[in-house]
């Protein structure tokens, strides 16, 4: 079993940053540098990214993951007190548009990017606890095409090697981990140690926890689901920690409150659930970076 590798003092550590990043939230309106149509672009996200780098080098390093391949180019950004420097600060991941049509988790993340170097005395604590990797579109090629697949019509998110299945529409891939974005994506996670992932979406308004590939549901008929006792005792020892963690960020995002870009507040529901007992997904990132890395990971669906 793989699990040894969280135990409940290093989760509750690493779940904190899920309420200090929830400050970000709050921060659009007076930090939002890339225009609503701006995050759409991959082109324009790695241009602009590119020269805040330059701006801010004491605080970010910006540079594109490609795997040896000539077309890909997956920007990612590293963030802290000194970025570029082996340190004991944890590391945390933070991602966006692994669906290329979800642009909205791609702006989150660039808004967090532009938080975290600005002068904000939060945001300079932050980068003094913890080294970011953010990795705002992890589907460039699907984003610029505002699809959720890749070139080879691929849902990336159904590729990676950990539970993966296939599927006979050839949309979870031929064979696990067969894309390059997704070894890219792999390889970059596994030559660092990140002790939590936030992982973002678009389309719902929740937080999602581990498993997506098993649950607590005891749907009928479903071999995939178990009772909640048996799920903690054989899956997951930490879920009670992860589940309570999750739940109470859900509440402090709705005690919050969400601004949008027009300065309304237009969020009325946020929850927590477990990733298996929204929807079962098979080969999922999240599941894979615990699995193979042990790295906490949650996916955070953005409306």
């Amino acid at each position: 079993m793989m699990f040894e590798k969280s135990n409940p003092i290093r989760l509750y550590f690493t779940l904190s940053i899920l309420f200090l990043l929830s400050a970000a939230g709050g921060c659009s309106d007076r930090y939002y540098v890339f225009q609503a149509g701006a995050y759409n672009d991959p082109v324009e996200i790695c241009f602009s990214l590119a020269q805040l780098a330059e701006n801010r080098p004491d605080r970010m390093i910006y540079q594109e993951l490609s795997g040896g391949d000539p077309v890909i180019r997956i920007p990612a950004v590293i963030i802290s007190e000194n970025p570029g420097m082996d340190g004991e600060e944890p590391e945390i991941l933070v991602t966006g548009a692994i669906h290329g049509n979800e642009s909205i988790s791609c702006g989150v993340a660039l808004t967090l990017i532009q938080w975290l170097v600005s002068d904000d005395k939060e945001a300079a604590a932050l980068r003094s606890r913890f080294e970011f990797h953010i990795l705002p579109v992890l589907n460039p090629a699907g984003m610029e095409s505002a699809r959720r697949f890749n070139p080879d019509g691929v849902d990336l998110n159904r590729n990676f090697s950990w539970a993966w299945e296939y599927d006979p529409d050839g949309s979870h891939g031929e064979a696990a981990a067969d894309q390059p974005e997704t070894r890219i994506i792999m390889e970059y996670c596994s030559r660092n140690r990140f002790a939590l992932a936030v992982n973002g979406h678009t389309g719902e308004s929740n937080i999602n926890g581990l498993w997506d590939y098993i649950g607590t549901r005891n749907s009928e008929g479903n071999p995939d689901a178990y009772p909640e006792e048996t799920f903690v005792s054989e899956y997951m020892p930490v879920y009670p920690l992860v589940k309570a963690a999750g739940t109470e960020y859900a509440r402090q995002v709705l005690e919050t409150g969400i601004e949008s870009l027009d300065g309304s507040v237009d969020l009325t529901d946020f929850y927590y659930t477990e990733g298996f007992d929204w929807y079962p997904v098979y080969g999922s990132f999240s599941d894979w970076l615990y699995s193979e890395l042990g790295t906490l990971a949650y996916t955070v669906e953005y409306t």
